[in-house]
């Protein structure tokens, strides 16, 4: 791959980072600029995936969370007919003893 020449600016502080990195590394300032660069990417695709990765978990805690409110409303409706249930029993009970014992 052909390379190519680019012109940036920077400040006064940054240039010196570079200048020290380039000494202390022994590599080209452009080679330091091109890791840099690819760093960056990659960290930028790793944040990427890590955002749709949340994303999937938020879907699927999304869906349990609909499941998890099913649930209870069904345990609801479950426990309102055992009441319902309940009450009926004891409404023929107090028949059938009314019955039995001639009570009124």
């Amino acid at each position: 791959m052909t390379k190519k020449q680019i012109n940036i600016r920077v400040d006064d502080e940054l240039l010196m980072k570079l200048d020290q990195l380039a000494k202390k590394t022994g590599k080209s300032k452009t080679d330091i600029i091109a890791q840099a660069i690819n760093d960056f990417d990659a960290d930028n695709k790793k944040t990427h995936q890590q955002i749709e990765l949340l994303n999937k978990q938020n879907e699927q805690l999304q869906m349990m969370l609909s499941a998890t409110k099913a649930l209870i409303s069904e345990k609801d409706r479950v426990i309102q007919t055992k009441d319902d249930l309940i009450n009926e029993l004891r409404h023929k009970k107090r028949g059938f003893f009314a019955k039995l014992f001639g009570i009124r």
